[in-house]
């Protein structure tokens, strides 16, 4: 019995250790486009106010807390701390990010693009 036990406690304890690697496992992301729009209130539509060519990256899943690390083709780098679990629909990803300056928003992965959406902000970064 005793046996038995310590088996199945092993198995669980593997499962969660092959989950967890699994579910924090790093990836990257770089894009060469990006796509800016805002939310126009009087017209309910979104216009797009600028599109860049550049070169930013994306490293998902940076350290523990699944933090994701941007490096902006202007030298800079940021983190966006992600604040709320990982919401899947057909080929989209959404988590809640909040970012060093206090910027709470959305990141979303969809069809392999990054979408981010702080207020009435969008920014598509594609290739």
């Amino acid at each position: 019995m005793r046996k038995k036990i310590v088996i199945t406690s092993f198995f669980f304890f593997m499962t969660a250790l092959f989950l967890s690697a699994q579910q924090n496992k790093q990836f990257v992301k770089s894009y060469t486009k990006a796509l800016s729009k805002i939310y126009d209130d009087e017209s309910s539509e979104w216009d797009v106010i600028q599109r860049s060519d550049l070169k930013n990256t994306f490293v998902f899943n940076y350290n523990k807390g699944n933090d994701i690390k941007v490096y902006f083709s202007n030298g800079e780098e940021e983190i966006l701390t992600t604040v709320s679990k990982v919401e899947r629909c057909d080929d989209s990803q959404c988590i809640g990010i909040l970012s060093e300056k206090g910027d709470e928003g959305v990141l979303c992965l969809i069809n392999g693009d990054v979408l981010l959406i702080y207020g009435k902000l969008a920014i598509l970064y594609y290739n």
